[in-house]
C-alpha cells in the first residue's frame, strides 16, 4: 500500500512466505516520484488559495489568488472572499448578476469533505496520484459533495507555505471538476503534466450536469469567456457548435456560470462578426438552487487540520465528523445526526486523525481533544479485514454510509 488512513492506524510491511523461486525479470532502477511544481490556474478559476473567512450573505464571489506548487509552496493567507451559502465554484458574477434564492426560500445545506495531501505524497508515480485524486474526486460528485478541503498534513512544510503533495492534490482534484471543454483553456500547459493527462484519461468526464457534451442542451452551461471588446460584452466557449453573447465586458480566461434560457436565443453580434447564443452571467450557486442539480464541488486549499475546519468559506460548520477506526461503530440505518447548515467530513491520512489533532499546535492551545473537536466521531467499517482503509477508499465508504443521515437531516436540494 502506499499510504494508510485514519481508518486504520500504520501499515505494516510483512516478509514474503517462502516458496519456489521463479525467474524474474528485474524492473530498471528509478527514483521516487516527486510532486512536481506546476503551473497554478489564473486567479479567475483558481482556488489553490489558503482557507479564508467570509459569511453566508449572497455577495457575488471574488477570484482567489491561486497557490504556486513547489517545494514548499507559498500560499496567500487569509484573503477575505465573499461567498454564497453554496460555494461550488471559483467564479465571480459579472456586475449586475443577481443573486437568486432557493426554490423553498431557504439555502440548501452543504456537504464538505477534508483528506490530507499526503495520500499521493507517497505514491509511487503520478499514474497513482492521479487515480487517488481521481477517486476521490468521482466519490465527491456522486454523492453531490460541495466542497473538497485540502489540508496539508506534512511537518516538514515552513509557516506560511504549502507541501508540493497538497498543492498538487488540489490542482488534480480541481482539473478533473472542471468540464472537459475548459480544461485545455483554464489549465494552460496540461499536456505537458503527467497527472494531469493521466487524469484526463481516467476521468474524461464527472458525468455530473455542468459537464455537458456539445450537442446536450441545459439552461445553464459553464464556459470560459474567450474575448470581450468595451461596450460591446464578451464572447463566451461553453463547448457547444455556437458561442455565446454575454453583455458584460470580462477578462478573457475566466470561467463562468451562464443561463441560457430554457430555449436557445440567438442573434448576430457585430463586433464579434458572428451568429451567437444569448446567454447572461450568473453565480454558480443559481443551477443548484433554481433547479435542485448538483453543479460540481469548490476546492479549497487549508495550511492545517485547524485552518481547514475553522476557516472555511462559511461562518462555521456546525455539523464536524470525523471519521476513524477509533470512532464510535453504529449501523448506518441507526444513524442520527442533528439539523445542520454546513457539514463537514474529516479523513486522517498517513497519520490517523488523533495524531493530527496531537501534533496541531492550535489544538495542544486550545486543549481540545478528538472527541472536543468533532460533533460525532465515527467508525463506518467496524471489523474490518485489513489492516488500514486507504482514506481514498475511505471517502468512498464513508459517504456512502452518511448518505441518508445527511439527506434526512439537512436542506440538501432545496
Amino acid at each position: 500500500p502506499l499510504h494508510s488512513s485514519n481508518m486504520g492506524g500504520k501499515w505494516k510491511k510483512h516478509k514474503k512466505a517462502e516458496g519456489v523461486p521463479v525467474t524474474a525479470v528485474a524492473p530498471p532502477a528509478a527514483a521516487a516520484w516527486t510532486p512536481p511544481a506546476a503551473t497554478a490556474v489564473a486567479p479567475t478559476n483558481g482556488m489553490l488559495s489558503d482557507s479564508s473567512d467570509s459569511d453566508d450573505s449572497d455577495e457575488e464571489m471574488q477570484p482567489v489568488q491561486p497557490v504556486q506548487p513547489a517545494q514548499p509552496v507559498a500560499v496567500t493567507v487569509a484573503v477575505p472572499v465573499a461567498r454564497t451559502p453554496v460555494s461550488t465554484k471559483p467564479v465571480a458574477a459579472a456586475a449586475g448578476a443577481a443573486s437568486t434564492p432557493a426554490s423553498n426560500g431557504k439555502a440548501p445545506s452543504t456537504i464538505s469533505i477534508a483528506v490530507p495531501g499526503s495520500i499521493i505524497e507517497h505514491a509511487s508515480c503520478p499514474e497513482v496520484a492521479a487515480a487517488i485524486a481521481c477517486q476521490v474526486a468521482r466519490a465527491a460528485a456522486i454523492f453531490s459533495v460541495d466542497e473538497v478541503v485540502v489540508y496539508d498534513d506534512s511537518d516538514v512544510a515552513a509557516p506560511g507555505t504549502i507541501s508540493a503533495a497538497a498543492a498538487t492534490l488540489a490542482r488534480i482534484l480541481q482539473f478533473v471538476e472542471t468540464p472537459g471543454h475548459l480544461r485545455g483553456s483554464l489549465f494552460p500547459g496540461s499536456s505537458a503534466a503527467l497527472e494531469l493527462r493521466v487524469a484526463e484519461a481516467i476521468c474524461p468526464s464527472l458525468q455530473a450536469p455542468h459537464h455537458l457534451r456539445g450537442q446536450d442542451w441545459q439552461q445553464y452551461r459553464e464556459g470560459v469567456v474567450m474575448s470581450s471588446a468595451p461596450g460591446m460584452g464578451s464572447f463566451v466557449d461553453v463547448g457547444s457548435d455556437r458561442n455565446v453573447h454575454v453583455s458584460q465586458d470580462l477578462p478573457s480566461g475566466r470561467r463562468v456560470t451562464l443561463n441560457l434560457g430554457p430555449t436557445p436565443s440567438v442573434a448576430f453580434v457585430p463586433a464579434f462578426s458572428e451568429t451567437m447564443l444569448q446567454g447572461q452571467v450568473v453565480l454558480a450557486t443559481e443551477p443548484r438552487s433554481q433547479t435542485g442539480c448538483y453543479w460540481g464541488f469548490n476546492v479549497r486549499l487549508a495550511s492545517s487540520l485547524h485552518r481547514a475546519i475553522k476557516e472555511g468559506p462559511h461562518r462555521t460548520y456546525d455539523l464536524i465528523l470525523g471519521m476513524s477506526r477509533d470512532g464510535v461503530e453504529r449501523e448506518g440505518a441507526e444513524l442520527v445526526l442533528p439539523r445542520y447548515k454546513h457539514a463537514l467530513v474529516v479523513f486522517g491520512g498517513v497519520l490517523d486523525l488523533e495524531e493530527l489533532v496531537e501534533r496541531d499546535a492550535s489544538f495542544a492551545q486550545s486543549g481540545k481533544t478528538c472527541a472536543d473537536l468533532f460533533s460525532v466521531y465515527l467508525n463506518c467499517c467496524p471489523g474490518q479485514g485489513v489492516a488500514s482503509i486507504p482514506t481514498e477508499d475511505a471517502v468512498c465508504m464513508s459517504l456512502a454510509y452518511l448518505h441518508a443521515s445527511l439527506s434526512k437531516h439537512g436542506n440538501r436540494f432545496a
